[in-house]
């Protein structure tokens, strides 16, 4: 980790802004995700309390009565009127008695008549476990752990007489699909704005990260040579960087006026020298005549 921390601003400004752009990416993506997720889990409650209301109002009287033929034209009409390819469209809707057993279906091969939820098995002794918890007073959705489909449930009654339970079944796999196909739409746009921002990212960090490096390495330099101005079109800017690119001007032309003043006591030192020199000599030549 401290070679992180060690490494130039030219790499440690665009990755610290790579990381958080892919971070902020990634938590608007699921935030988006997870709310694609109940919208569509929203679509298909809206959908099957409209039809399963509609289908539970028509069956009191034909259940009521036993009229199981009039029965299964109600609960089979959906699939023959409607797309069933719909993410959100019901696969298969059957009624069950006060006993739990199943008096009519849309799909009587899969689903025949007079069996118990418990003997079909698989997802539907899950709901059968989870109905017989007690009596159906309300519509609801039904999730089994481990299974593969979704089930509404409905009451069939009208005033205080309940004849009996209406279940819509959905397959996960279909809708989890249609999510899937939502995710993946998301995730192309993620991507499409990380290829935008990352470069854009890189290119910006390294070019304010220059004036920094170049100004280290003038820094670096003045023990072995004297010190160079920055260009001001270098940065340009009247921030904090740039009254620090300022102060080091002001400090070149303080040590180049210092050094210009050494030189020139250096050199008023050194004719002294001379002068003292040539006055010696001068003493010493009209002392030997």
């Amino acid at each position: 980790m401290r070679r992180v921390w060690d490494l130039s601003f030219r790499y440690k400004l665009p990755l610290w802004g790579t990381l958080l752009i892919v971070v902020s990416t990634l938590m608007v993506s699921a935030a988006l995700m997870v709310r694609a997720y109940g919208d569509l889990k929203s679509a298909m409650v809206t959908g099957a309390q409209g039809m399963g209301r509609t289908m539970a109002a028509t069956l009191f009287s034909p259940v009521l009565h036993e009229d199981t033929w009039r029965a299964f034209e109600i609960v089979s009409a959906p699939f023959r009127e409607s797309d069933i390819a719909s993410p959100v469209g019901v696969r298969a809707a059957f009624v069950l008695d006060q006993k739990g057993q199943i008096v009519v279906s849309s799909h009587p091969d899969d689903l025949p008549m007079l069996s118990s939820l418990r003997a079909l098995g698989g997802d539907y002794a899950r709901l059968g476990s989870a109905l017989a918890e007690g009596p159906e007073t309300v519509s609801r959705v039904i999730e089994p752990p481990g299974s593969g489909q979704m089930f509404f449930t409905l009451p069939i009654a009208e005033r205080d007489a309940r004849v009996g339970t209406l279940v819509l079944v959905y397959a996960k796999s279909e809708f989890l699909s249609w999510f899937l196909g939502r995710v993946m739409g998301g995730a192309l746009v993620g991507l499409l704005v990380l290829g935008v921002l990352l470069p854009v990212n890189w290119y910006w960090g390294r070019r304010l990260a220059e004036p920094l490096v170049r100004l280290a390495r003038r820094m670096d330099d003045i023990p072995q040579r004297p010190p160079e101005h920055l260009a001001p079109e270098l940065y340009p800017y009247r921030d904090e960087l740039g009254h620090l690119f300022e102060a080091y001007n002001r400090m070149v032309e303080t040590l180049r006026e210092k050094a210009a003043l050494e030189n020139e006591v250096v050199k008023g030192e050194r004719l002294t020298e001379m002068a003292e020199l040539h006055d010696a000599g001068c003493v010493g030549f009209s002392q030997a005549d």
